[in-house]
């Protein structure tokens, strides 16, 4: 997922969109997660909404972004 954070495409994206609300790992759920924020913060914001469990994944990653 690390380089998928880099190097994804809207193929990528759409994938991590479609997928990331069914994964039920919490470790898989969480670098799907940051690849998603890393490529298109504000469509990974979408999902934080609809999904409390995404939310506290995205508010982690970004509090250790800084």
């Amino acid at each position: 997922m690390e380089t998928l954070a880099v190097i994804g495409s809207g193929k990528t994206i759409s994938f991590l969109k479609s997928e990331i609300p069914k994964q039920e790992i919490k470790d898989v759920k969480l670098k799907m997660v940051f690849c998603y924020n890393n490529l298109d913060s504000k469509g990974v914001d979408k999902l934080g909404i609809q999904d409390p469990d995404t939310q506290k994944m995205i508010n982690h990653i970004r509090k250790v972004e800084l």
